[in-house]
Parts: structure tokens; sequence; C-alpha cells
């Protein structure tokens, strides 16, 4: 029996046109092994909703065509049911589609379901909204903001944006506690939360981080100077972050921050309103994903 397969297709997201994407995926697609629908999103939480109707209806595979806010809602819709999260990125940074392993040529991605299998990974809460990829306050939550400002996406007009507020942007006392109940006070930079190992735009911030461990990664940067920082940037593309004199890491299944002041915070790369408390917890095994690769 043939499974069946919807594509839920973010018109407006990320830097790809989707107008041809419909005929790759009747070019591509095993039409022996899929019956395929193909839907486009409206409004933003749409394909929430669209994913969650389809799982209702027992459909094998959901697969969000769009950036890393599509991939975002459309887990949401499926996580904790039978039905699989597939993706085609076509966003700026493809956080969770590169930790899978999901090729960025929208074409080899539709020609990787067809050898895909079904796996299960974990998810986050941050106070009982859903993250699957990393989430974060600080500086990166605050970038996030002003990049979802922008009229111009991609990689350059992110570094830009970076670039420029690098400088002004100042750190925030918090309290952080892990699931050992061990409280230590950070003056942070920004503070990630990671389930998946990198930001999107192969800056991993995690390279260690497992989708399957049951476990957080979490990441403190505090305020350094242009050349230090300079030296993190490579490490972060090189996949070699860890702890040092600017960076503390470790381990954890839940996790509570509190400031005085306001955080900046995103999920999933999305901003949020800012908080001044945020409890996080692992879901194990809530997601699952379909997809060809292995992956950690």
């Amino acid at each position: 029996m043939k499974k069946r397969i919807v594509f839920i297709i973010n018109p407006i997201s990320g830097i790809f046109h989707k107008d041809k994407i419909p005929a790759l995926i009747r070019k591509h697609l095993d039409a022996e092994r899929f019956s395929p629908e193909i839907v486009f999103t409206q409004y933003a939480g749409h394909a929430t909703e669209l994913a969650a109707d389809y799982a209702a209806k027992g459909y094998d595979c959901v697969v969000a065509v769009g950036g890393d806010g599509t991939v975002h809602e459309v887990a949401t819709g499926v996580r904790h049911t039978q039905t699989a999260l597939g993706i085609i990125p076509t966003g700026s940074g493809n956080g969770l589609a590169r930790h899978l392993h999901v090729s960025l040529n929208v074409s080899r991605a539709i020609k990787q379901l067809n050898r895909a299998t079904v796996s299960v990974i974990d998810y986050g809460l941050v106070n009982g909204k859903p993250f699957f990829c990393t989430c974060g306050v600080g500086f990166d939550a605050y970038i996030s903001a002003e990049f979802s400002k922008m009229k111009t996406r991609g990689f350059f007009s992110y570094l830009r944006t970076i670039v420029k507020n690098f400088f002004v942007y100042k750190p925030f006392v918090c309290d952080v506690v892990s699931d050992d109940s061990s409280c230590v006070v950070e003056t942070a930079f920004l503070l990630t939360v990671a389930n998946a190992s990198q930001w999107g735009n192969a800056a991993h911030i995690a390279p260690r981080a497992s989708v399957k461990d049951g476990l957080f990664d979490v990441v403190v940067l505090r305020k350094t100077r242009l050349f230090p920082a300079l030296g993190l940037a490579v490490r972060l593309y090189a996949r070699r972050i860890g702890n040092g004199r600017y960076i503390r890491t470790w381990k954890t299944r839940e996790l509570l921050v509190r400031s005085a002041a306001d955080m900046p915070l995103h999920l999933d790369g999305d901003p949020f309103e800012p908080v001044r408390e945020v409890r996080l917890q692992v879901v194990p095994g809530g997601l699952n994903v379909f997809c060809e690769k292995k992956y950690q």
C-alpha cells in the first residue's frame, strides 16, 4: 500500500521561490511508494493546523517545505502522533534539516524521501511551548528579532545584523538552575539550549548535541572583545565550541533561567516576547521524523 504523504509549502519563507516545487515533487518523488498531496499555507500558524489535521487523518508523513519556522509549525502539529515529519529546506538557516543531513538542494531532498525511514527524536518545551532545534535568551534571540524585521534574507543579511549589534548589546545577569538543583549566577551575552547541534547556516553552537539522548546541551557565552569573538566564530564553524574562558557548556534534562531584567527569547530562530524566567524540559522520543541518513 502506498504511503500517504502531504507537502505543506510556505510560499513566503526563506529565499527560494516555491512556484516550481510542485513540479519537482511530481518529477522526483517515487510514485510507486507514495500517494502525495500538496498544500500551501495562507497565514502564520496555518502549517500547524494543517499538519495536525493530516496527522489526525492518519497520514504517514507531513513534509515541511520552508525554513526553520515552517519546520517548527509542522513539527508542532505532528508531535506525539504516528505521523512523521519530513523536511524540504528552503529557508535561511535550516538548522534541524542540516542536523538530520537533509540536502539543501530541493530535488535531492525530495529524492532522499524515496529512501527515507521513520525514526524518533526528542524535542524541548520552553514555558510549555515546543522547540525542536535550539532556543535561547540573550544576543541570539535579539538578533532573531532584528532579523525578522528585515526585508532581505540569507546568510549575509544575517551576518550584517550580527556585526551591527555586537558592540551595542549588553550582557544580562541571570540565575541558572540545572536538573541537579545546582544554581549558578551567570553574566551572559547569550544562553543557548540545544536539542540539535546548530543554529543554522552550519554554525554549530553545540557540536556534540544529540536529538536522541534525552538531554539538552546548554551553552553560555560571556561578552568578549572583537578579536576573541572572531576566534569563537571560527570555532563555531569548525565544530569546536567547548568550555573555555568565555564559554561554559553542560548537559541537562531540565533548566531554569531567571533574571531581574527582560531577556530576549527565541524558539527555533523565531523571536518571542522578552521574559524574565524560562523553564525548559526535554520531551524524550516525542517526534517521529522521516529522513534518509543516520544522525546523532
